[in-house]
């Protein structure tokens, strides 16, 4: 199970090192050695989300993050994380920030 957890942990590490990249699902599996569809299963799984949404909400914590601490226009903020507003818009969802995060 220990293995599990680095391999998870892992994951986690790589999606916040690419923050600013184009990050795949297959990208990703191949990190850890796991077939996609395998890899997928394995997260969903394990954090109740698809890996997909994960990174989504990463990328959109970490723009806000920028756009609440830094003095830089909206548009290259979005640029900066591979965000537009068509791509928000089209996620189909409300998002609220807490204290918790970004839900």
């Amino acid at each position: 199970m220990s293995d599990t957890y680095k391999l998870l942990d892992r994951v986690l590490f790589e999606v916040e090192e690419n923050i600013k990249n184009k990050i795949t699902t297959i990208s990703l599996a191949k990190t850890v050695a796991l077939a996609s569809v395998q890899f997928q299963r394995l997260f969903r799984l394990a954090f109740e989300t698809p890996i997909t949404s994960y990174i989504r909400s990463r990328k959109l914590a970490a723009s806000l993050e920028s756009l609440l601490k830094m003095d830089f226009k909206v548009i290259d903020i979005a640029k900066e994380y591979g965000f537009t507003p068509n791509e928000a818009r089209s996620a189909g969802h409300i998002i609220s920030i807490t204290n918790g995060g970004i839900q």
